[in-house]
């Protein structure tokens, strides 16, 4: 695996924005007003060595911290191949977790 550096790592984190759009049906519970990649950042920031993710099928582990790791370089692989913001793209994993990180991946 390839080790990004410190200011590749501050190059993927999520950053300011346009106001998003929000559209919900109706209930009780309000929105958290903030992205995925906002969410995932700040249980990342709270939590770093609680277990974010368990792949049932291989019993692997991911704390969030890990898991932020790893989100971090496949950011920073798409960014590398020139994918930039408002790109579509698909992606059809055997696993859940790759399906996780290309979620959390392209929210940066």
């Amino acid at each position: 695996m390839i080790e990004p550096s410190v200011a590749d790592r501050q190059r993927v984190q999520t950053t300011s924005h346009e106001e998003p759009s929000y559209a919900y049906g109706t209930s009780g519970i309000p929105l958290l007003r903030e992205t995925i990649g906002e969410n995932f950042d700040r249980m990342v920031g709270a939590q770093p060595d609680h277990e974010a993710l368990v792949e049932v099928q291989t019993g692997r582990r991911w704390t969030y911290h890990q898991l932020a790791e790893e989100v971090d370089t496949l950011a920073l692989g798409l960014l590398a191949t020139g994918i930039v913001k408002g790109d579509r793209g698909d992606w059809q994993p055997d696993s859940p977790h790759p399906r996780n990180g290309c979620v959390f991946a392209v929210s940066r």
